[in-house]
């Protein structure tokens, strides 16, 4: 049962030059600064807050808080050049509350978590790093299949080619389990999302073309096979691109995909050229983290910068 009972959060916050450092330290490994300005202004509230909203969990309070701070060292990470300033204990306690409610064992976690709930996980994990294979062994016998059939039937690929990148997910994710990478939330969509960027890889490294190309010239072909890779990357993302605010989604389809110059789409928005260029820039980095520099490369090469 969660308790009613409201404690204050005392607000901390963060200002452009302890983002910047922080980001810094952060990108080198280097925690001491996260561990100064962050964690311990808020550990004792936080696990105190837990205690008296979620007493079911007191006993996982610390864990529970420890991938709270992982996930805000990401959020962090994520934040613009020029944003001034970061509400550090409301995103805290935000997280918070969504990794308790994780932490309460319950049907629709556990069916989107390879059937374990977040203690079954935790436990083991731990057990993987001591050599004990059982998670890997779950996860295999309660996801494997299935994510071979969503490539083969929702993507396409021969049956022999979804077995091979669901194989090489489940590899990638043992060793990402291994380093504490990867937190209990949605396993399941974690490893299928994984397996389908491997098919992609794939494609795109070797430019499998699924279209008969016989009595086509070598420059017809090339130019058949540019197009089947441009479908594979615009489909990826269009889903990155879903994620990204109004205004960057309208930039990003004017900018791309009807090929107007930045002076044409500044005119349009009533807008400086320096002011949509700027723009354009932080909707472009936006997208580039969502796709990953590889990927985010390959879809810009198709159009005209």
């Amino acid at each position: 049962m969660v308790s009613s009972k409201k404690q204050p959060i005392e607000p901390l916050i963060l200002d452009t030059p302890e983002i910047t450092n922080l980001q810094r330290d952060l990108k080198n490994k280097n925690y001491y600064s996260f561990q100064q300005l962050v964690i311990a202004p808020t550990k004792d509230l936080f696990l105190a807050k837990i205690a008296n909203t979620y007493p079911a969990l007191k006993n996982q309070s610390s864990d529970i808080l420890g991938d709270v701070y992982r996930k805000v060292q990401k959020e962090i990470l994520k934040i613009e050049v020029d944003q001034k300033v970061f509400e550090t204990s409301k995103t805290i306690w935000f997280l918070t509350q969504i990794e308790c409610k994780l932490a309460i064992p319950s049907t629709e976690n556990k069916k989107k978590n390879l059937g374990l709930s977040r203690e079954e996980f935790k436990t083991l994990c731990a057990q993987l790093k001591d050599g004990d294979e059982t998670l890997i062994e779950k996860v295999y016998l309660s996801h494997f299949k299935k994510c071979t059939s969503y490539l083969m039937y929702n993507e396409k690929a021969s049956a022999e080619l979804a077995h091979s990148c669901t194989m090489e997910a489940l590899i990638e994710i043992r060793k990402d389990l291994l380093a504490n990478k990867i937190l209990y939330g949605n396993l399941g969509y974690y490893f299928t999302n994984r397996a389908k960027s491997k098919l992609f890889k794939h494609r795109v490294r070797k430019k499998e073309n699924h279209l008969p190309l016989d009595g086509l010239d070598v420059e017809d072909e090339e130019r058949t096979e540019k197009e089947i890779i441009q479908e594979e990357l615009t489909v990826l993302v269009k889903e990155a691109i879903d994620k990204l605010c109004r205004e960057c989604k309208e930039i990003i389809k004017q900018f791309y995909y009807e090929g107007q110059s930045l002076k044409e789409i500044g005119e349009k928005t009533s807008k400086s050229y320096s002011a949509i260029r700027k723009q354009t820039t932080r909707c472009r980095d936006k997208l580039r983290r969502l796709l990953g520099e590889n990927f985010y490369q390959e879809f810009s090469s198709y159009f005209k910068e």
